[in-house]
């Protein structure tokens, strides 16, 4: 049957909720329009759950497709008592999986049993399905599964202030009315709009493997609601690699010195009116 509360199984879901094998909560919700970060990247859903921030569609499909394609196998019992339900471990279930269609909404309760079979009931319908293992891998997502490997950087149009610092120097620019200034310079929009690209490309898909130490450098994003984004390089103790942290907190990622050396030396010679490159 389809998860939708009717007969269009061509319909995906607004968002969907449910819990893992390890009991982590998942929540995510499909953009009607996307939403595009500092860097230029281009995001369609938003997770809030377990973490807030939004994920890259190659990612969050995946779970969306395994999930869109959860049926029941057959049926176990109709019209089943609460000792049946209990048998089948649906009093206490792993996993509560609810899916939003506007104001639809679906809600199944899933289980496996002590002898290692699952079985689904599915609110308003009096029935304990059987559902066959391979139904149901997307309760083996992980976390950073879904974690987007982008350090989500504000869109221009939210700041108000970039500061940059690194190895000993430091850099202010300031923007108003569609115009940047660094030390009271105006900067050429082209010139400012890869710097600012550059600030907020911090992005990596490798864990931290060594022990945070001291910063190396650092990007101060200051936003039209007063509210400030802090993005904090540090070193690692491992050769040309710094761990990355979001306003404080560690995002259990690090990425190459190259990036932060590149970025110090974009800003110097943006302040100064020179080439450069955003290549690292």
């Amino acid at each position: 049957e389809s998860l939708r509360p009717g007969n269009d199984e061509t319909d995906t879901a607004d968002w969907l909720e449910y819990t893992n094998a390890d009991g982590v909560r998942f929540r995510l919700e499909q953009l009607r329009s996307s939403y595009v970060d500092g860097a230029g990247n281009s995001y369609r859903f938003h997770q809030t759950a377990p973490v807030d921030g939004y994920v890259k569609a190659a990612d969050a499909t995946e779970v969306f497709s395994r999930v869109m394609q959860f049926c029941a196998s057959s049926v176990r019992i109709y019209h089943p008592t609460e000792a049946d339900i209990a048998e089948c471990g649906l009093d206490e279930p792993d996993t509560e999986l609810v899916l939003a269609y506007g104001d639809d909404v679906a809600v199944i309760r899933l289980s496996q049993a002590p002898n290692g079979d699952y079985y689904a009931i599915k609110e308003g319908i009096d029935v304990i399905w059987n559902i066959a293992d391979y139904m149901v891998t997307w309760l083996d997502v992980q976390p950073r599964t879904m974690l987007t490997s982008y350090v989500l950087a504000p869109p221009m149009a939210d700041v108000t202030r970039l500061e940059i610092s690194g190895y000993g120097e430091s850099f202010v620019c300031d923007l108003s009315e569609g115009t940047a200034s660094i030390g009271g310079r105006e900067v050429g929009a082209g010139d400012f709009r890869r710097l600012y690209e550059l600030a907020c490309s911090v992005n990596s898909t490798n864990p931290v493997s060594g022990t945070p130490g001291e910063t190396v450098a650092e990007v101060r994003f200051s936003l039209t609601d007063g509210t400030v984004r802090t993005v904090t390089l540090y070193a690692t103790g491992e050769s040309r690699t710094l761990a990355i942290a979001v306003d404080g907190q560690p995002t259990g990622l690090s990425i190459r010195e190259s990036y932060a050396e590149t970025l110090i030396a974009a800003a110097k010679a943006v302040q100064a009116g020179e080439a450069f490159s955003t290549t690292w």
